[in-house]
């Protein structure tokens, strides 16, 4: 297989998921990105004769084999070379490191306004109770 630069190519999904389990397993490189739009959708279907007493329990087991996820599983597993090549450009994993004191500043941030915060309303509720004692204190006081 040739694959040349500035060529775009046609196909169903799982030729092209081919073509990358192939390539990636050879070169390890990516020849090829696939659009995320589908340009036509199709169901693949077996065809028989008519009355034929095989479709009926051929249809059981094909039901059987994608309820269970058995198709995708078998695709999968036999073109795993091709999951790293379905990434996107640009939506490759980073690397990961251990995290660092300054990447908890946000956090830490928010934790101390929220302290801040229920500081300030505990203050207030005090001083608003000590005010409607006093206040209250002084209407009995005047009323006798």
């Amino acid at each position: 297989m040739i694959l040349e630069e500035d060529n775009a190519i046609i196909v169903d999904r799982t030729t092209v998921t081919s073509i990358l389990h192939t390539s990636f397993a050879k070169k390890m490189s990516c020849p090829l990105w696939m659009t995320r739009e589908t340009i036509v959708s199709y169901v693949l279907g077996l065809g028989f004769p008519k009355n034929s007493r095989l479709k009926p329990n051929l249809d059981k087991v094909i039901r059987s084999l994608r309820e269970h996820g058995l198709l995708n599983y078998w695709m999968r597993r036999e073109l795993q070379n091709a999951t790293y090549c379905l990434i996107p450009p640009g939506a490759e994993p980073s690397e990961q490191r251990s995290l660092k004191f300054q990447d908890f500043y946000g956090i830490f941030f928010l934790l101390f306004a929220g302290e801040c915060i229920s500081l300030t309303v505990f203050l207030a509720e005090v001083t608003r109770g000590k005010m409607s004692r006093i206040t209250s204190s002084k209407v009995i006081h005047t009323a006798k």
